[in-house]
């Protein structure tokens, strides 16, 4: 760990990781940004945290969410403070292993804890902090005051998730072979087919009816990514749950798995056991 001021010759002068900790103690909101796939977006968000190690609750679907998972690299302003950090998701407010944040996120967030934590589809992000940033004045000039922790973020999944959504569910054949390796393998599990890929963009393309895609999900796995998509027309509503393996930004290997949109079955709804999702 390090810490200096930089600017005409001023160095080593310290920013402490006391006035960062104190600053996030203090402040009830920060001003976090997320990015993927070219696009960079910005929100308030209500924290506690742990020392540098930063916490906030929001929905499971919601986009800051989905760039996360695919970019975990996010940058917070906080008062006077800059910070950039690795972001996770690290599950439901209501977990066992998350009591610590309940209890916390209450005391300081009472309404929005009450109003929002024991929604289903709620999720917990921890922020580890990698570098602090501060301007000040010495001698009249300004500087910045910088503090680096840990080892550098990660690099970000290359591939473009929404782009490729969309160009499987809109059937554009041009577009969906940029995304492809020449030699990839792509598998339909629940029909037990293997195409290659100009044969999987036929049958897509081909495939009869007008289809809407959303990205339900999306988490990074070794080598690749794995996204769950609603993909619907106005006659029928399916999840597909997708495992793409990645070469230098492009599937060289995808397995889908398809299952069918609707209600439960009447002897289910029989038992009255259960509840809606959403």
């Amino acid at each position: 760990m390090w810490a200096s001021y930089e600017s005409d010759g001023i160095t080593n002068q310290e920013l402490g990781t006391d006035e960062v900790i104190s600053a996030l103690e203090k402040e009830t909101t920060l001003t976090l940004a997320t990015s993927a796939n070219n696009r960079v977006t910005i929100r308030q968000m209500s924290h506690i945290n742990n020392g540098l190690t930063i916490y906030f609750q929001t929905g499971a679907h919601y986009l800051k969410t989905q760039q996360i998972k695919t970019n975990p690299n996010i940058a917070i302003s906080v008062g006077a403070y800059e910070i950039e950090g690795i972001a996770e998701i690290i599950g439901h407010p209501l977990d066992e292993a998350n009591k610590f944040f309940i209890q916390k996120y209450t005391a300081k967030h009472p309404n929005y804890a009450n109003k929002w934590s024991h929604l289903p589809n709620q999720i917990i992000v921890k922020v580890e902090t990698m570098q602090a940033r501060k301007w000040r004045y010495v001698n009249g000039k300004p500087v910045i005051a910088s503090l680096q922790l840990g080892k550098p973020a990660p690099k970000a999944t290359t591939l473009d998730v929404e782009g490729f959504v969309k160009a499987v569910a809109t059937q554009n054949a041009t577009a969906l072979r940029d995304y492809f390796t020449p030699d990839a393998v792509i598998c339909w599990h629940d029909s037990n087919e293997q195409f290659t890929v100009e044969e999987y963009i036929r049958a897509n393309c081909e495939y009869p009816g007008k289809w809407n895609g959303e990205i339900q999900r999306i988490e990074t796995i070794d080598g690749g990514v794995a996204i769950v998509t609603k993909i619907f027309s106005d006659e029928s509503s399916h999840l597909v749950t997708a495992f793409i393996k990645l070469e230098n930004g492009k599937i060289s290997r995808l397995d889908e798995y398809y299952s069918d949109c609707g209600e439960a079955p009447e002897w289910r709804k029989a038992m009255k056991i259960g509840k809606p999702i959403y």
